[in-house]
């Protein structure tokens, strides 16, 4: 039985909004960030949507996070902090980026701003055949009305004969769009020659993962990407998406639903209906079911972070010998506390600090001090 052809899924483009809860002294000083041990935090000069941007570099100068912060527009949360993660990062481990972000500044997460997801392959001769025939027209991406195509040119034979059109990148979607995609060859996007023939990788974590995934060596390897903007105003399977979606349990399937549904090939056959035109087979895309993505309904909740204190100060006097030995005082905080969490949307808050649900750590609580159930 043949082997099925190596396609890896992974995230290029990383970003996402938190907010800060903000003590009295920087509401009245300004946003202060804290330096993780073995990095180092260096501000530079912000851009023309938030006055403060500072970058945080590991211990061997690589850039990590980008973070800004203070927007100049008042349509934005003054608390509200925009991240985004570094390339490098995403071909790791991605779990303890929130702990580093808590690390530098407590928070709440707030949006998913946007996210690229993207299949590595080794094209066969007949997914080549189809890369050529986009480049021609021959085949077309069904619904997509805008797009944009860069090509690599080069003689025959040397410096003699005809000169040849390759395909090197083509886009889908407008700058307006909230889904687009980039289908490209990406061993020419990661590699430079110089003037002395000498091939560089200016991102040589990328071949690694590759390698680690069984594609070939010493072949192009092309990517099919596809990018969601404003990334949590849609539900995916019901479920609003948020940093859950970063697991790669959740973005593979993803992946492929998007491709799936969204990234229909046809033959340029000149039907009326387009839908007559025959489908153009690409990548092995998974048996159905497919899901789509949907956009959720604008609605006005606010996290209320600076709450996140009075939280805090609920939790500290809950530590209190003397609260855990009265269970009137001791339920009566905790209700209020319970309030506080659900009013001021801080579950997410809540959980990443403890390490558990208020529901769970209340049980807890109640059993250990008040001998409740």
């Amino acid at each position: 039985m043949k082997a099925p052809q190596p396609i890896p899924i992974n995230i290029d483009w990383l970003a996402f909004s938190v907010l800060l809860p903000l003590n009295d002294t920087e509401r009245n000083e300004g946003i202060k960030l804290y330096t993780p041990e073995g990095y180092t935090l260096r501000e530079f000069s912000g851009t023309n949507i938030y006055q403060n941007r500072a970058i945080l570099f590991n211990e061997f100068g690589d850039k990590t996070l980008t973070l800004l912060y203070n927007p100049h527009s008042k349509i934005i949360a003054p608390n509200s902090m925009y991240v985004e993660v570094a390339n490098r990062e995403l071909y790791t481990d991605i779990k303890p980026i929130l702990n580093l972000v808590a690390d530098i500044h407590e928070f709440t997460f707030q949006s998913m701003s946007r996210i690229d997801l993207c299949g590595d392959f080794a094209p066969t001769e007949k997914q080549s055949a189809v890369i050529n025939s986009l480049q021609a027209g021959d085949i077309y991406a069904q619904g997509k009305r805008e797009g944009s195509m860069f090509h690599t040119y080069q003689r025959t034979n040397g410096t003699e004969g005809k000169q040849e059109r390759t395909p090197k990148c083509m886009s889908w979607g407008s700058k307006n769009s909230d889904v687009k995609f980039k289908l490209y060859n990406k061993t020419k996007e990661i590699t430079e020659i110089d003037s002395q023939g000498r091939v560089f990788c200016n991102k040589p974590y990328i071949p690694a993962m590759w390698r680690e995934n069984g594609l070939p060596a010493n072949t192009d390897i092309w990517r099919l990407e596809v990018s969601i903007t404003g990334a949590s105003s849609y539900a995916y399977r019901g479920e609003k998406i948020d940093w859950k979606i970063t697991d790669p349990t959740y973005f593979t399937p993803l992946y492929w639903d998007m491709v799936a549904n969204r990234f229909t090939l046809r033959h340029n056959q000149g039907h009326k209906y387009t839908k007559n035109d025959q489908i153009a087979g690409f990548l092995p895309i998974p048996p159905p079911p497919h899901y789509r993505i949907r956009k959720l309904e604008p609605h006005a909740e606010q996290h209320h972070t600076d709450h996140a204190v009075t939280l805090r100060s609920l939790l500290k006097e809950l530590d209190r010998p003397e609260i855990q030995s009265c269970p009137t005082i001791a339920t009566s905080l905790l209700n209020t506390l319970e309030e506080v969490i659900t009013h001021a949307h801080l579950e997410g808050y809540f959980l990443r600090a403890v390490g558990s649900s208020f529901g769970s750590w209340r049980r807890e609580f109640c059993a250990k001090f008040l001998d409740l159930k």
